[in-house]
């Protein structure tokens, strides 16, 4: 798949078609005003792409080392691993056991979750 026609628009112009031009009739007032807010889109072969940031987003977290770290982690078929509402989830030394605002722990790699997250 070969990207051919690249061309950026101001948000304020795109529609549902991606063809810049006034607004679609179909959006909201709510939807023209996150369009404004969003910055500049690109129209890639009629694809509108818009960049995205991640929410902000308070979780808890600790750091496991060893086994009392996090009642959480158990020791299963030789390894440590966490349960995720995905299934089971090994935990190495040193990740993090991120718990979000929903209640669900996931074990992440100490490299990763410092480029997410920042102490508050």
């Amino acid at each position: 798949m070969g990207w051919t026609m690249v061309r950026t628009i101001s948000p304020a112009c795109w529609t549902k078609h991606a063809l810049p031009s006034t607004d679609h009739p179909e959006d909201s007032a709510e939807i023209r005003l996150k369009r404004l807010r969003a910055g500049p889109v690109k129209v890639l072969q009629g694809a509108v792409i818009m960049r995205f940031r991640k929410r902000n987003a308070l979780v808890e977290a600790v750091q496991w080392f060893r086994e009392g770290d996090d009642a959480r982690v158990e020791h299963r078929n030789g390894t440590w691993a966490i349960a995720t509402p995905e299934g089971w989830r090994e935990v190495r030394s040193g990740d993090w056991i991120v718990v979000d605002d929903a209640g669900n722990a996931r074990p992440m790699d100490p490299r990763l979750f410092a480029s997410l997250y920042e102490p508050v």
